[in-house]
């Protein structure tokens, strides 16, 4: 068998998952991948984070780079390595939440908590 190397190009878009929701907290993972969805490990673009609805609210942002000085709880970061991670919060009032994700020059993503 032969093993390959798939080498990422530019950033096009922005990806979001759920990695872990309790039932006060939900840890979404976002990631910059390129035209064809494969990850981009040296993105370092600046990403906003929006909250809508009633049932969440933004708690805080981390990218896990121990020398970024961007405060964890202001909406907005920038990546490290392709990477950074959203901490939203439930209100405890009725209703979905839908986070929303932008990059300038990158296509943006949503994810809605339930």
């Amino acid at each position: 068998s032969r093993d390959s190397v798939i080498t990422a190009e530019t950033p096009a878009r922005l990806a979001a998952e759920a990695s872990f929701v309790s039932d006060d907290l939900s840890f979404i993972t976002v990631s910059a991948l390129d035209k064809a969805g494969i990850p981009v490990p040296t993105a370092d673009n600046p990403i906003s984070v929006r909250v809508r609805g009633r049932g969440l609210k933004f708690k805080a942002v981390a990218n896990g780079d121990a020398t970024c000085l961007e405060s964890f709880q202001q909406p907005s970061m920038h990546l490290f390595s392709g990477k950074l991670t959203v901490i939203v919060e439930r209100t405890g009032k009725p209703g979905r939440g839908l986070v929303v994700l932008r990059s300038k020059g990158l296509k943006k993503t949503k994810i809605r908590i339930i």
